[in-house]
């Protein structure tokens, strides 16, 4: 990735992912996926919050979090208020998702220092999805679209401490 090659409203989101210890590749991927970039500032201890698959927790090295607003804000929109179900398919439209996460997990973590994190709006995204029978047979074979919109953080790497699962769809 070339910042010199980057539009100027990205410019700021890419120097900050970069110092915040993101990759290339990393910093490549979350300005791919993101548009209307910001920051915002947040304490050290204060909680975010991710979807996962069940099975499979959220690490410190994974830069798509949201904060505790973000995450009521989805608790209202996609969590049924009398059986407490959540609309996991709303959720993966929402974030635009990739096919290997369920969004039947959530898990909180921590942040362990004080910083300025990156924030976005998620861009639409789609994804083939291909079922197939035992035998590798292909039976289905489809593009799935998602409309993105939600907010994405991107707290610096590995500055997320105590994850745990926090319930889940």
């Amino acid at each position: 990735m070339d910042i010199n090659e980057l539009p100027p409203e990205n410019v700021e989101a890419a120097e900050q992912l970069q110092a915040a210890g993101w990759d290339l590749n990393q910093q490549e991927q979350i300005l791919n996926s993101g548009d209307g970039f910001r920051s915002a500032d947040y304490q050290e201890g204060d909680s975010m919050y991710g979807f996962s698959s069940e099975g499979w927790p959220k690490g410190a090295d994974s830069p798509y979090w949201m904060d505790e607003p973000t995450f009521q804000e989805m608790q209202t929109r996609f969590r049924d208020p009398v059986e407490g179900a959540w609309d996991s398919l709303g959720i993966k439209n929402h974030l635009a998702l990739p096919c290997y996460n369920q969004a039947n997990a959530v898990y909180r973590g921590q942040l362990t220092e004080t910083q300025s994190v990156v924030i976005s709006t998620i861009n639409p995204a789609a994804e083939n999805v291909i079922y197939q029978s035992a035998d590798g047979t292909e039976l289905l074979n489809f593009e799935r679209s998602m409309t993105g919109g939600g907010s994405q953080f991107a707290p610096a790497l590995n500055t997320m401490g105590n994850i745990a699962e926090h319930g889940g769809p």
